[in-house]
């Protein structure tokens, strides 16, 4: 009750999101007393986990962590969005309207575009459907030259890509703007994202 709860709380859809719960009376102490999401392999296996506290801030990743959050984005993809975290990217994932139109990808923090993450876009600019790629990152200091960073590294990679990113409000994530608005605020963020210029 108290995980269903705070997935309650943060807007989180439990009857589409393949979300778990490890209890804090469990002997192992990885990701005790958090909510469970897992990591997904190119062949949409569960790999490995995130672990997210619901007391705290605690986050709990596996040794050796491999896989992507919600999974790798489809083969015809043609705009992707990343999120700095694998909440904001839930949030997003369980809107059929963002569904509909764009695959997410979850960052692991602002230094957490990994290699198997850049293996994924990879992948898709060279299937030629790719068009763009949309950053939904925190607006503080460390999301935005999170977005800057890596727009140049992607731009220096694919400079036929177009780069975007969705202005968000202030102090807030994609989360803690579903949990004070109604979804179709997100959506409307995206809508009208704006093109990077790079320094």
């Amino acid at each position: 009750s108290e995980a269903n709860s705070y997935c309650n709380q943060r807007g989180l859809d439990l009857d589409f999101l393949e979300v778990g719960y490890k209890s804090r009376r469990t002997k192992d102490k990885w990701g005790r007393g958090s909510i469970i999401f897992p990591l997904k392999n190119a062949a949409n296996e569960i790999i490995s986990f995130y672990g997210r506290g619901i007391t705290g801030s605690s986050h709990f990743y596996q040794s050796n962590r491999a896989g992507l959050y919600p999974s790798y984005p489809s083969s015809e993809t043609k705009r992707l969005i990343l999120t700095e975290s694998v909440i904001d990217a839930a949030s997003l994932w369980q809107l059929k309207a963002v569904r509909k139109d764009y695959s997410v990808l979850a960052m692991y923090g602002t230094n957490g575009l990994t290699k198997e993450h850049l293996e994924a876009i990879d992948e898709l600019y060279k299937s030629k459907d790719l068009e763009e790629v949309i950053f939904f990152l925190d607006t503080d200091e460390a999301g935005q030259q999170a977005v800057q960073t890596y727009s140049q590294m992607l731009n220096d990679l694919y400079p036929q890509l177009r780069l975007m990113n969705v202005v968000g409000l202030d102090d807030e994530d994609v989360n803690s703007i579903l949990q004070a608005h109604v979804p179709a605020i997100l959506i409307d963020m995206i809508a009208k994202r704006k093109s990077i210029t790079l320094s």
